[in-house]
């Protein structure tokens, strides 16, 4: 309405200043301007002992100053604080001092906090979400909260705990208790028929976990912690299987330690459109494997036992929205994952445990058994058209590269795994095409997978909402 006007507007404006004029005015303005620096910080708007833990938190002054640059990055540390709710800047000049004053107007965020979610699917993965947290605040602030996932696919509950210390590295201590349960079995929908089938599988995880973070630059961040608990593996070691058939389960009590640096820009956590994100992982894990047989032939019996293990992981993601050309975009994505998960009781089991390439949402509701390799590379390139910022269409396409890969085979009526001819024998790839549409209260997506060497060569799903899990030790995505 204004530009249609705009005629008019410019009629009633008598005098004009060139955008050169105007740029060399406030250059002269600015040169006459004392230096941009600080020598002091007011906090204002919240309770004494919680301004002392933003105090604390930011940079010492040096040499009585910060720069701009400096006060910048730490406003931004308090600017993303969970414990602040809004955050009002304004500076003032002393010139006594000679230097400006950053003085902050804040506001903590609710001591209480609910929230609800879920996803609605077309498979096996519709699930609701609920969490209830409640923040102490004081000079060291606390966070606590009780969350629980419950669907068809996916339950767990966790009790988690994050402290947050006031100090120039704003580092964090979390904790927490939680029991997850993964059951691939309901995904499978020929699940209840007897036939020669994908393998399936109930995972179920009891986890007690401590990690220490750091914040690295901006938008990265290094956390080191343990793991340990009691995971079990609950699955068919025959290929033909009845429902009523008892399962075979395998127990790990492992404990771990890890280090882990994740550096993550992306615009959504589900179906991102622009920004990129690098992960880098190590871990080790010992664990005391036990074998319990179910219905299993008395051919194919495996011997239960004990045994100790020692697995090793390293892993290496990189995902990049950033090549752009109007309302295109071309994503694409790097992975390596080095680990050595053999020697175990079975076949079934060293399958299942072994890390496995499902980098889209919806694969990671499956067992995926041909896209697993203790050693392996990964890559993925596609395309992205914006109708809006909320709405896309793309098209990827997924590869998958093993590095002398076992694959688990079915040879007279049971499953063995037969090692690759070749080292890099047993290359996997799928495309998959999506129309994404980003609402406040999630995704809506469509999706349509085509696998040339699958079983099945197509696969879709439609949902709404996010698809996220508690964090797992042996469950990467």
């Amino acid at each position: 309405e204004t530009i249609s006007k705009m005629d008019s507007i410019k009629s009633q404006i008598s005098r004009r200043v060139t955008p050169e004029e105007m740029q060399a005015k406030r250059a002269k303005f600015k040169s006459k301007l004392p230096p941009l620096v600080f020598n002091s910080l007011n906090i204002s708007g919240i309770k004494h002992m919680h301004g002392q833990y933003i105090l604390k938190s930011f940079k010492k002054f040096r040499h009585d100053t910060l720069s701009l640059d400096d006060m910048r990055r730490e406003f931004y540390k308090v600017a993303v604080d969970p414990t602040i709710d809004r955050i009002y800047p304004t500076t003032t000049y002393n010139p006594y001092t000679e230097g400006y004053s950053l003085n902050l107007d804040l506001s903590r965020s609710k001591n209480v906090t609910a929230r609800i979610g879920g996803n609605v699917s077309t498979s096996a993965s519709c699930e609701g979400f609920v969490e209830l947290a409640h923040k102490f605040y004081g000079y060291i602030p606390i966070e606590a909260s009780v969350n629980g996932y419950f669907g068809r696919f996916y339950t767990s509950g966790r009790v988690y705990m994050r402290a947050y210390f006031p100090t120039e590295l704003r580092f964090s201590l979390e904790t927490a208790f939680q029991l997850s349960r993964f059951d691939y079995m309901e995904a499978d929908p020929d699940v209840f028929f007897i036939d020669t089938r994908s393998p399936t599988s109930i995972k179920n995880d009891l986890e007690y976990y401590a990690n220490a973070i750091f914040p690295i630059a901006m938008a990265g961040k290094l956390s080191m912690g343990v793991s340990t608990g009691r995971f079990s593996e609950n699955y068919y070691l025959s290929p033909s299987f009845e429902s009523s058939y008892k399962k075979d389960k395998t127990y790990f009590n492992y404990a771990g330690v890890h280090v882990t640096y994740q550096r993550y820009k992306l615009d959504h956590f589900s179906y991102p459109t622009r920004g990129a994100s690098f992960l880098l992982q190590a871990k080790r894990t010992v664990a005391g494997e036990k074998f319990h047989p179910g219905s299993v032939p008395d051919e194919e019996k495996y011997i239960p036992g004990d045994r100790d293990k020692t697995f090793l992981d390293a892993y290496v993601k990189y995902e990049n929205y950033n090549w752009n050309y109007g309302k295109w975009c071309i994503p694409y994505s790097l992975e390596l994952s080095v680990s050595d998960h053999s020697s175990l009781s079975n076949p079934m089991v060293q399958m299942l445990t072994t890390n496995a390439y499902r980098p889209i949402e919806y694969t990671k509701t499956m067992v995926f058994e041909d896209y697993r390799a203790d050693v392996y590379a990964a890559a993925s390139l596609g395309a992205m058209y914006r109708f809006s910022d909320s709405f896309t269409w793309r098209l990827n396409g997924y590869y998958f590269q093993p590095f002398e890969q076992e694959r688990l085979c079915v040879r007279d009526g049971k499953y063995v795994l037969e090692k690759s001819e070749e080292k890099l024998d047993g290359y996997q790839y799928f495309f998959n095409t999506a129309f994404v549409y980003h609402t406040m209260l999630g995704p809506v997506a469509f999706n349509l997978r085509y696998e040339p060497h699958g079983k099945s060569h197509f696969y879709y799903m439609f949902n709404i909402g996010f698809m996220i899990y508690n964090k797992s030790w042996w469950d990467r995505n």
